[in-house]
C-alpha cells in the first residue's frame, strides 16, 4: 500500500510537518508502518475508507457505532500483542493512529482513550480458590469474615460495601435488615455504584446471609471502618490461616466475575451488571457486547438465575 496516495494521509502528514517543521521524521516514518498494518491487518480499509467511514458512524445515535473504530484499535493492540510487541512499541502504534484520526475527524471525532499494556509489569491479583476462602472465614473475626463473605457473594467493590447499610432498600422486598428478618434467600440489593453511579442489581447469597445473622452489626452500616482496616485485616487472616499469600481485596470480585461466568455458565452480560458495570461501553478487561434485553430481566428471574449458579461460589456450605 502506498500510503502517499491518499488524500487523508496527506492531510495528515502535512499536520505533522507544520508541527515539527520537518519534512520527514523518524516518527513519522514508524507512525505510517503502523497505520498500514492497521488497515491491512485489522481494519481491511485503506485510509480514505476509514475516514470516511469514521465520518459516517459519527452521525450514529447508537453509541456502540460510533465505538467501532475504537474496537478496531483494541483489537489491533492485542495482535501486536500476541506477536510479541513490547508495551513500549504498542502504545507508539496506538499514538500514530490516534494521530491520524486527529488530524482527518477533528476533536469531536478523535478516538477515546484506548488501554495499552504499561511499561512495567504489574502486579497480578491472586484469584482465591473456595477452599482458601473457607480456610481465611475459619480465623477470621465476625467483620472481616462477613466481609468476605458478602465480597465473593454480591462482587461489589470495597468502595460500595463499605457504603453498605442495612437500609439499601430493595424496590420489591425492602431493606436489607427486612429481608434477613423474613429468611429472604437471596437477599436482593438494589445499588448505585459510588464509583460510577450506575444503578443496578445484585444478591446476597446463602453464606454472606450467615454471616450477616452471626456478625449482627452494631450500626446502620454494615462495616463501619476505613478501607485500609479491611486490607489490614484480610492481610492478617490470611497469615493466621497459612493460605500462603494475602487476600486482596479486588481478588474477591474477580472470584465472583470468573467462577460465575466461567464455571457457573451464566452470560457474561448478566454478570457485568450485577458487578455494576456499565453495558455497552467501549472498556478494557471488563468489555463485552450490549445485551438489550438484560435490565429488563425482573429481579425474581435474576435471583433464579443467581440461586442456580450459586454452588458455584459458595463457601460455606453445598447449595
Amino acid at each position: 500500500m502506498n500510503l502517499s496516495e491518499f488524500e487523508s494521509v496527506i492531510r495528515w502528514h502535512n499536520r505533522l510537518v507544520a508541527k515539527s517543521g520537518e519534512t520527514e521524521t523518524s516518527t513519522q516514518r514508524v507512525w505510517d508502518h503502523y497505520l498500514e498494518l492497521f488497515c491491512e491487518k485489522v481494519a481491511n480499509k485503506n485510509p480514505d475508507e476509514l475516514i470516511a467511514e469514521r465520518r459516517e458512524h459519527l452521525k450514529s445515535d447508537d453509541e456502540l457505532v460510533r465505538g467501532q473504530h475504537e474496537e478496531l484499535v483494541i483489537k489491533f493492540v492485542i495482535e501486536l500483542q500476541k506477536q510479541g510487541a513490547p508495551p513500549n512499541t504498542v502504545k507508539t502504534a496506538v499514538a500514530g493512529i490516534r494521530s491520524f484520526y486527529n488530524a482527518n475527524c477533528g476533536n469531536r471525532g478523535a478516538l477515546s482513550t484506548i488501554e495499552t499494556p504499561r511499561g512495567r509489569p504489574v502486579r497480578s491479583v491472586r484469584i482465591p480458590m473456595p477452599e482458601d476462602l473457607r480456610s481465611i472465614c475459619e480465623v477470621a473475626d465476625p467483620m472481616t469474615k462477613a466481609y468476605v463473605l458478602c465480597a465473593k457473594d454480591s462482587g461489589l467493590s470495597i468502595s460500595d460495601l463499605l457504603m453498605f447499610s442495612l437500609d439499601w432498600n430493595s424496590p420489591l422486598f425492602g431493606s436489607v435488615k427486612q429481608q434477613l428478618g423474613e429468611n429472604r434467600v437471596p437477599i436482593h440489593l438494589h445499588v448505585v455504584r459510588e464509583k460510577t453511579a450506575i444503578t443496578f442489581n445484585t444478591f446476597l447469597g446463602p453464606d454472606a446471609i450467615q454471616s450477616l445473622k452471626e456478625w449482627e452489626p452494631p450500626e446502620i452500616r454494615v462495616f463501619p471502618c476505613t478501607d485500609k482496616t479491611i486490607r489490614n485485616r484480610l492481610r492478617d487472616a490470611s497469615e493466621k490461616a497459612k493460605i500462603g499469600y494475602t487476600l486482596q481485596t479486588h481478588a474477591l470480585r474477580k472470584f465472583f466475575n470468573r467462577r460465575l461466568k466461567l464455571t457457573g455458565g451464566v452470560n457474561e452480560a448478566l454478570v457485568e451488571h450485577w458487578m455494576g458495570h456499565s453495558l455497552g461501553e467501549v472498556r478494557g478487561t471488563y468489555f463485552v457486547p450490549k445485551t438489550e434485553d438484560v435490565l429488563l430481566i425482573p429481579v425474581e428471574d435474576m435471583a433464579r438465575v443467581y440461586m442456580q449458579a450459586y454452588a458455584n461460589i459458595a463457601v460455606l456450605r453445598s447449595i
